[in-house]
């Protein structure tokens, strides 16, 4: 023991100043050594090792404790790279050792020792090693790639040789090396040029180079030509890092690049994220010097400078003095009668400010030169032309080029320096100009016309075309700084963004509405990545990203309608907005040191306490407490008024997320907050306790969430999802999507991601094939997503209901005429086994649509219509039908269609409806369009929720159906409707088969009490081959009265449809008298009964698989079965009806 303290105290001391991992450098060769002693390796080897480390053997570290060297792990592609790069920082830091030790146990170096020596070498400026090296790569790289790297070095050679004064080798490389392509041809002729000037001069020239020379920039040429396994560039994991900073400056929804710096270290350890305090949200100046209306405002192209103007025909120009504060410049009076200011425009200088007056009375186009200030006389303007132009533009190119216009069809350009103003020499005639903005190249014009168009005008050329169509009216319009995009606001389209390259729509911005008043839009922030502009009905300014189609900031503080607004080009944080209630308000970012609360930012420290608090979860898990909220009672900005989370309650790290409507306030960027919030941290289980049918139970689990969504992650690797179906304590039972086969509990590792199910959404689902779960499955191309959403969904508040109105028309005469759906209604269909069901649902797919009057013209909105399909437990055959018929009669580019077929996942089949409705909310609710429902079937639906029920072991109900099967039923029937303050509206058509025709069966018997009627599939009918085998006596819809009548179908739809069914069921009465007391029995009406019941069933319910009729088809061929019966029999349809349409020559017969 003696000795080997005292060897332990002589090695501490021969590493002092050793750094630690040389010191394990050392400590693994001795180790090897002592593995190769006590191994009995070769003699070569073995022996020396052992006799220099013998001592140390046997007295510091027993043989027995000695541990075996540890297997180098198994790398993939991917990880091999990133310990490239990573062993290439760490070198480029100067920490060579650790680089070492880490190459020495990944196996995995940055780069080909090759490589390294060309490093070298270009760093001595050894050109000959390099060009070694670099022809040893030859067949390993492009040809002209090698070629270029080679002239590279070749002419750094050359440059070497002319400082030495060696000609001769010079001249050698320039024989025999040096290449004779064309493209080399300039830099061959230099070289040559060089060898006849004076020795004297080109020696100083080369050495000058020589000294201000950038061998980085050879190296960087070099790299980019190589291949990147062979020689990695330089700095990639800075350059990884810069990218991965800009893509999280790009996804934060309120960067404005301010108060934050390129590469900043925090965003390293977190992902950048900019509060309210980093946008211009606040007021933080009013100015009211304004008398009247505020029209227009307009920066000057410097940012100094503020303009002002409205309906007193009074300018005003502001001093920017800060990003918060304007200050007073001057104040011009514009002596002439006009009835205001409408137009603002700023010459390239800021010294000139254009102003156009409406063209109601006495138009014209007035200049004021801002540069010239006069505290004693008032500055008179210059106007151009009498009584002409209203809109005019300066061009941003230097000289005061201006372009003018009108709706009167005036279109000049006018420099304003001449004299005269003339502008003869430069007019397009016959346009009705209603905006128009001149582009950088000093000749181009791009203006917007009365007839919707946005159209290019070279003043040059003298020549004109059309980029942009709208097809409503275009109330204004500006470009972004980089001439890329257009930004139109339209009168009944709201505001577009249009790609002034491709002509083609970008992006439509919702929720600000322009129909009445001219409101300004304009682009701002860095790079135009941002959309402002007021809206009409609420007096909010909203503010878009490019990116987004809602809006990501609604700011409130003008009384009345925001008419105008500018972002400053020089401060980012810095807008303005004009108003009719006579203010401009300033907003602008929160000022630096300022100590306003702000949600967002309280939210953020909330989420800092609650890691701080993650050390003690484990104690304070008995002590659970819920998240309440609260409400801030600041009033600065209209955000001040959200709910907010306090922390400060609740030890818990996860909060179960909800779907946040933006129309309440609440920005994007606090919902990405919250939902990044309630992800972190993700918890990882491998306590899975049993496996039951579609289900896994997992054990010890802590505060599991009902509905939260977990990955499954199996021994192969192979990934699963599954939701919370029940929670117990610390156990959870989880529904697996995908199936439970091949789930082993033991190694079965299982991730509770604080989330809901939500389902990705987008208008380009249109026209697709999804399979259940809502993954496509028609080999498209990706649909990108526009939003993700909670596939529960939201329940409609009943106050926010509209009734259902207006009638969906499916082309089917028993459906239209005898049970007409209305716009928003719950109608099922009840068949059974063997009936054409799947042909009925296919042929509403086919003909459904909105009703279109014959005496009404077509309007935009009729073409609203969107269907959303989804077969739930159908086969191969069944799906092949629909998706085939589908195709072939050109319905499918209106039709979102979700097949989940009989072999998939019974989990599967629960969630495929919630999937197809929340589309379907979507498209309704977020695009406006009419969206038509069909489910089928709701039985397999229903069957799958029995056999979740009976591997949880619950007590059945009804035939085994679970006890909750009604709200079931209800969480998926209630989401049909329509909301108000939305145009669109979804109606449902679920269809289930009734187990041996059976109407009281749990599931048509449930459904009945939800729904709004039933439309009943008869199979005595489809034994008579009748198609489509609809009863209309069991038949029912209870909306009906609604969506039928004049203005909505016929003024006689209704007095029809009563009289069909009672002479039908008059009819059926009568047939099953005949079959007692026989034909001769009946009386002269029963026989008119007995015939109409005949041909109702012939004519009116049979038709193709293919005919579509329309409800006024259907109304007419109702009419002709009418007239069987004397006028007195049809007591059922008022005079003044049958006036108009029982005659042969009425209008019912005229329409025949």
């Amino acid at each position: 023991m003696q000795a080997g303290v005292g060897n332990s105290s002589t090695t501490t001391a021969t590493h002092s100043g050793k750094s630690v991992a040389e010191r394990l450098k050392e400590r693994r060769k001795e180790t090897h050594s002592k593995d190769n002693c006590s191994n009995g390796n070769s003699k070569e080897h073995a022996a020396p090792s052992c006799s220099t480390t013998s001592p140390a053997t046997k007295t510091t570290v027993p043989l027995t404790d000695v541990k075996p060297r540890r297997q180098r792990p198994q790398l993939d592609e991917s990880q091999k790279n990133t310990l490239r790069v990573i062993n290439q920082y760490l070198r480029e830091l100067g920490m060579h050792d650790t680089v070492e030790m880490l190459v020495d146990e990944s196996g995995c170096r940055e780069e080909d020792p090759l490589a390294v020596r060309l490093r070298a070498a270009i760093k001595s400026r050894e050109w000959y090693e390099a060009l070694v090296i670099i022809d040893g790569f030859k067949d390993k790289i492009n040809p002209r790639d090698h070629l270029t790297v080679r002239v590279a070095l070749l002419e750094e050679l050359m440059r070497k040789f002319f400082i030495v004064g060696d000609y001769q080798s010079v001249l050698l490389v320039l024989q025999h090396q040096y290449p004779r392509d064309k493209e080399f041809a300039d830099r061959r002729r230099f070289f040559v040029t060089m060898l006849a000037d004076d020795p004297d001069e080109v020696t100083d020239f080369f050495k000058k180079q020589e000294k201000e020379a950038d061998y980085n920039a050879l190296t960087n040429l070099i790299e980019e030509f190589l291949p990147p396994n062979f020689m990695l560039a330089s700095g990639r994991l800075d350059q990884l890092l810069n990218q991965s900073f800009e893509t999280q400056l790009r996804n934060c929804s309120l960067h404005i690049g301010y108060g934050s710096k390129v590469g900043e270290p925090k965003c390293i350890l977190r992902d950048h994220h900019c509060t309210n305090q980093n946008f211009p949200c606040r007021t933080t100046q009013i100015i009211q010097d304004h008398d009247t209306e505020v029209w227009t405002v307009k920066f000057s192209p410097c940012g100094n400078y503020l303009a002002s103007a409205g309906k007193s025909g009074i300018v005003f120009v502001w001093e920017v003095k800060d990003p918060q504060k304007l200050k007073f410049y001057n104040r011009y009076v514009i002596n002439d009668e006009i009835e205001g200011i409408s137009s603002l425009s700023w010459s390239s200088d800021s010294r000139l400010l254009a102003c156009g007056a409406t063209e109601h009375r006495n138009s014209g186009i007035y200049i004021l030169k801002v540069d010239e200030k006069s505290a004693e006389d008032p500055i008179e303007p210059i106007r151009i032309s009498q009584d002409k132009f209203s809109v005019a533009d300066f061009f941003p190119s230097p000289g005061h080029k201006l372009v003018c216009g009108d709706a009167r069809g005036n279109f000049s350009m006018i420099t304003v320096d001449d004299v005269d103003h003339s502008d003869n020499a430069n007019d397009f005639e016959g346009f009705r100009i209603r905006a128009l903005v001149c582009l950088k190249d000093g000749k181009t014009v791009l203006a917007a016309d009365s007839l919707n168009r946005i159209r290019s005008y070279d003043f040059e050329q003298h020549f004109d075309q059309t980029l942009i169509e709208e097809t409503s009216p275009i109330v204004t319009f500006t470009v972004d700084k980089n001439e890329k995009h257009c930004l139109i606001t339209t009168k009944d389209n709201g505001i577009r963004m249009w790609c002034l390259d491709t002509h083609t729509l970008v992006q439509t911005f919702l929720g600000s509405v322009h129909s009445e008043i001219v409101v300004n839009a304009c682009f701002g922030g860095p790079n135009d990545n941002f959309v402002a502009s007021g809206c009409e009905k609420s007096n909010r300014l909203m503010i878009w990203k490019t990116s987004e189609k809602k809006p990501i900031k609604y700011l409130d503080g003008h009384h009345r309608h925001i008419n105008a607004v500018d972002w400053n080009p020089k401060y980012q944080s810095m807008l303005v907005s004009g108003s009719d209630d006579n203010t401009i308000r300033v907003w602008s970012t929160a000022p630096l040191g300022s100590s306003s609360k702000d949600p967002e930012v309280s939210l953020m420290n909330g989420i800092k306490m609650e890691q701080k608090k993650e050390k003690e979860f484990q104690k304070q898990r008995n002590n659970k407490s819920k998240v309440t909220p609260k409400k801030n009672n600041s009033n600065s900005s209209p955000e001040h008024e959200e709910t907010v989370f306090p922390t400060s309650e609740s030890p818990e790290p996860k909060m179960t997320s909800a779907a946040i409507d933006v129309n309440q306030g609440i920005t994007g960027q606090k919902t990405a907050t919250i939902r990044n919030y309630t992800t972190q941290p993700r918890l990882t289980y491998k306590t899975v306790t049993g496996v039951n049918g579609p289900l896994v139970i997992l054990g010890d689990v802590k505060f599991p969430q009902y509905a939260e969504i977990v990955q499954l992650t199996l021994q192969d690797g192979t990934k699963r999802s599954g939701q919370v179906l029940e929670v117990t304590k610390n156990k959870a039972v989880v529904q697996v999507f995908e199936g439970t086969s091949g789930i082993d509990a033991k190694n079965t590792i299982c991730e509770f991601t604080g989330d809901i199910l939500r389902s990705p959404v987008s208008e380009d689902m249109l026209g697709r094939i999804f399979n259940g779960s809502g993954k496509p499955i028609d080999k498209g191309p990706p649909v990108l997503a526009e939003d993700f959403l909670d596939i529960n969904g939201q329940p409609i508040n009943p106050w926010s209901r509209i009734y259902p109105e207006e009638m969906i028309q499916t082309g089917i005469s028993a459906i239209d005429v005898m049970n007409s759906i209305a716009r928003g209604q719950k109608i099922p269909i009840f068949s059974a086994a063997g009936l054409p069901h799947n042909e009925i649902a296919a042929q509403i797919v086919r003909q459904g649509g909105l009703v279109k009057l014959p005496d009404r013209p077509h309007n935009e909105g009729d073409d609203n219509f969107a269907i959303v399909f989804a077969a739930m437990g159908v086969n191969m055959e069944t799906a092949r039908f629909f998706k085939q018929d589908f195709e072939e009669n050109g319905s499918m580019e209106n039709v979102c269609l979700f097949l989940n077929l009989a072999n998939d996942p019974t989990i599967e089949r629960i969630i495929t409806p919630r999937i197809a409705l929340t589309a379907a909310e979507f498209l309704a609710y977020q695009c406006q369009k009419h969206v038509l429902v069909v489910l089928t079937d709701m039985s397999s639906y229903a069957e799958a929720l029995r056999e979740v029920s009976a591997a949880r072991e619950e007590v059945p109900g009804r035939r085994g159906f679970p006890g909750y099967m009604y709200t079931d039923l209800a969480t998926i029937y209630e989401r049909a409707g329509r909301v108000e303050g939305r145009d669109g509206s979804i109606t449902q058509i679920p269809i289930l088969t009734m187990p041996n025709d059976d109407i009281t069966h749990p599931i048509p018997d449930l459904t009945g009490y939800i729904t709004e009627g039933q439309i009943y599939v008869d199979r005595q009918l489809h034994n008579r081959l009748i198609y489509p085998p609809i009863n209309v006596l069991p038949s029912l819809s209870r909306l009906m009265k609604s969506a039928i009548g004049e203005g909505m179908t016929r003024e006689d739809h209704s007095d029809v449809s009563n009289q069909l069914y009672a002479c039908y069921a008059i009819g059926k009465d009568v047939q099953a008298m005949k079959a007692v007391v026989g034909e001769e029995a009946l009386s002269p009406d029963d026989l008119l009964y007995l015939e109409f019941l005949i041909k109702f069933e012939k004519n009116f319910i049979s038709q193709g698989n293919y005919e579509n009729r329309t409800v006024f088809d259907s109304l007419d061929i109702g009419w002709q079965l009418l007239r069987i019966f004397p006028r007195e029999m049809l007591k059922r349809i008022p005079a003044k009806t049958l006036d108009k349409y029982y005659p042969r020559g009425g209008a019912a017969a005229k329409s025949e």
